[in-house]
């Protein structure tokens, strides 16, 4: 074998974006575009389902489309089962910001 190729370096991380799963499931159309846009994905969240025993459901999400969870009006009523949520925590079980770091405002 090639010493070269063995002591050559190689990157440790690979950078990729991840598409929001929001956007990917309605792009957003632009006149003259035939492809949807779609934002990248900078925040990964398990939010809880009230329908199926609070079961953690995983997402990828956009700033935009983690804004609108985050800042929704609450207390909020499930219009399926009729949960009623009274704080972000009682949807959210975790957050993470993708690819750089951030303050969440719950104290992580």
């Amino acid at each position: 074998m090639d010493e070269v190729a063995h002591s050559a370096p190689m990157p440790s991380i690979v950078r990729t974006e991840l598409p929001c799963e929001f956007c990917a499931e309605h792009p957003q159309y632009f006149p003259g575009d035939p492809v949807g846009f779609v934002r990248a994905a900078r925040w990964a969240a398990v939010v809880k389902d009230c329908c199926h025993f609070d079961a953690g459901v995983d997402y990828l999400l956009c700033d935009e489309h983690w804004a609108m969870i985050r800042h929704q009006q609450l207390p909020g009523q499930c219009p399926r089962c009729g949960a009623i949520a009274y704080s972000v925590e009682d949807i959210v079980c975790a957050e993470v910001p993708l690819g750089r770091s951030a303050v969440t405002g719950r104290g992580r």
